[in-house]
């Protein structure tokens, strides 16, 4: 039956929950029902201590073999021990004399030379950590060592001398950069000190770079802004080789005329950003065919009116019209 006790929430004695048997909790309190207006029963006195009396001690009970005692044998006796004949007693030696006592020399002992020996350094005692993290302590050494060189590379003239190149070699790996690779400003100052940061490589590097910055400065007339951005370099059509002028309209013109096609179908056809794709392929095709049939004339006509000859459209229009039908 389960059961436990608890403090009653109306008057506050302790009380005694019992399961009944057709699962309905009772308070009891003793063993009597708990009822909170009758007064509290009174406690049950504690039964009194039974003396402890010590077992009885057992009796010895006497042991009595169950089989008859067999006589033993007497002890044999011993045989007589054999007499020693006694022989007499032999003269004792003569003292001998005692030896003159020896009188030791006196000496004075020579000193003899004691060389100096150098007190041994104190080893480092391995602690735990240094024990317990080997490549933490090695990497800890490696940094050490660094710093040590570079803080006597300070605090010597050479070492001067190697930090001041460096520190005015600084923008002109940064102007090089800029000029090889049009980077900003702040993206070549970080590129060029991670970049001398690599051993031997990056310096080397560096090294390179300074030299290619002085020599964009120079070309520059000492204008860094020209040296970092170069200037665009112009040509014209009249001094392009064949193979040139043929790149020329293959990369530039082809393209310039197909870009300029779909830009204008867009605006009559087009829907949603979107352009058919029969309008597309026009364009394709026009832009090749109108690059091919062009000439150099054609070409530095444009160049210095900014617009092609009047028969361009006469002598190019119809071939173009035939070839794009489709």
């Amino acid at each position: 039956m389960s059961n436990y006790t608890r403090p009653c929430k109306h008057c506050g004695r302790r009380i005694n929950l019992r399961q009944m048997p057709h699962g309905q909790w009772v308070a009891f309190e003793g063993d009597k029902q708990h009822v909170c207006d009758e007064p509290a029963p009174p406690p049950k006195a504690p039964p009194p201590p039974r003396p402890r009396t010590p077992p009885p001690a057992a009796t010895p009970v006497p042991f009595e073999p169950l089989y008859p005692k067999v006589p033993q044998d007497p002890p044999p006796s011993k045989p007589p021990a054999p007499t020693r004949p006694v022989s007499p007693p032999a003269p004792a030696p003569a003292p001998r004399p005692a030896p003159a006592p020896h009188q030791p020399r006196l000496t004075t002992p020579t000193p003899l030379p004691v060389t100096p020996r150098p007190a041994p350094a104190p080893q480092p005692v391995p602690t735990q950590e240094a024990s317990r993290y080997p490549a933490l302590t090695k990497r800890r050494g490696t940094v050490e060592a660094i710093l040590g060189v570079i803080t006597s590379l300070l605090g010597s003239a050479f070492g001067l001398m190697i930090s001041a190149f460096m520190l005015f070699s600084l923008p002109l790996n940064v102007i090089a950069l800029m000029h090889l690779w049009g980077w900003s400003w702040l993206g070549a100052l970080v590129g060029a000190i991670l970049f001398a940061c690599v051993p031997v490589i990056g310096q080397l590097g560096f090294l390179i770079l300074a030299a290619m910055g002085a020599y964009y400065v120079w070309d520059a007339n000492f204008d860094w802004h020209k040296a970092a951005i170069p200037s665009t370099k112009t040509f014209s059509i009249s001094t392009l080789s064949e193979p040139e002028l043929e790149r020329f309209k293959t990369e530039v013109v082809r393209p310039g005329f197909e870009q300029a096609c779909k830009a204008e179908a867009l605006k009559t056809v087009g829907f949603d950003g979107k352009l058919p794709t029969r309008a597309a392929s026009q364009c394709e095709c026009f832009a090749t065919n109108f690059a091919a049939k062009l000439t150099r004339a054609d070409m530095i006509a444009f160049e210095k009116d900014g617009r092609y000859p009047d028969d361009l459209q006469l002598r190019v229009g119809s071939e173009v019209r035939r070839a794009c039908q489709n």
